[in-house]
Order: structure tokens, then sequence, then C-alpha cells
């Protein structure tokens, strides 16, 4: 009888499935590994979405603008957008006035509204008095 060193083929078609089966798992794996790679790659370079109260406000503002509302300014530190100090309301009240020929009552009740939209500063101690520029010409256009 002859004794054998290698093992028998039957032996090894295991061993060779294994072989393919892991194989299969690698590339699967790549695959799936590549893929997400691309996916988060290309949404990166996507155009983030605004936020929804700073988009609604600059919609607002640019429907609320001309010479017939009231003006915002410049923001700084003490006084952002969208609010302006009572005496710059005041200063641009004859302009809207005229602009939307208000009579005497109108502009009363303009100038009563100016007082009631002033609150004073988030601080309490520093800053001055504001008022919404948006709340007072969305209160302005409710005035006709």
């Amino acid at each position: 009888m002859k004794t054998s060193s290698h093992p028998s083929s039957s032996s090894q078609v295991p061993l060779r499935l294994l072989g393919i089966y892991g194989g299969a798992f690698v590339a699967l794996f790549l695959f799936f590994a590549l893929t997400a790679q691309f996916l988060r790659m290309s949404s990166a370079t996507e155009v983030p979405i605004p936020d929804e109260k700073a988009a609604a406000q600059e919609l607002l503002e640019a429907k609320l603008s001309g010479p017939g509302y009231f003006q915002l300014g410049e923001p700084s530190a003490e006084l952002p957008s969208p609010y302006i100090t009572p005496a710059q309301a005041r200063i641009q009240l004859d302009r809207v006035v005229g602009e939307r020929h208000l009579d005497a009552a109108k502009r009363e009740q303009l100038e009563n509204l100016i007082k009631e939209l002033t609150e004073p500063s988030p601080s309490r101690m520093v800053g001055t008095e504001r008022l919404n520029a948006l709340k007072l010409n969305l209160a302005l256009d409710e005035l006709k």
C-alpha cells in the first residue's frame, strides 16, 4: 500500500470554497465601503440649506423695502438687524407719511405705533432702546 503525503482532493474542496467565499466577502465589503465613502464626499459638496428663520427674514426685508417703508440701518453689535432706534424711525417718519399720503390722524397713529413697539435694550443696562423695523413695517401696512 502506498501512503501519500498529499491530502486527498476531496478534502481540498472545503478549503477552496472557503477561499472563494472569503474573497467574495472581501470584495463586497470593499464595494460597500467605497460606495459609502463616495456618498459622504458627494454630500459634502452640496449647498447647505439656510436657516429657515434667516431665510424668512430676508424675504420679508425684501418685500418690505422701498420709500414707503422704514429702512433698516447697518447692523451693528449694539443694534442687530432688523432693529432700528426710535430716533431713526422718527427721522424717517416724514418720508414714510409723504410716500403713503397719510393724513394727520394716521401720522399720529404711526407715532403711537413707534412708541408701542419700542423696547428696552436686551441687557437693560447697556445699549439703546430699539424697535423691530419689520414689525413696524407690517403694522404700517395695516394702517391703510
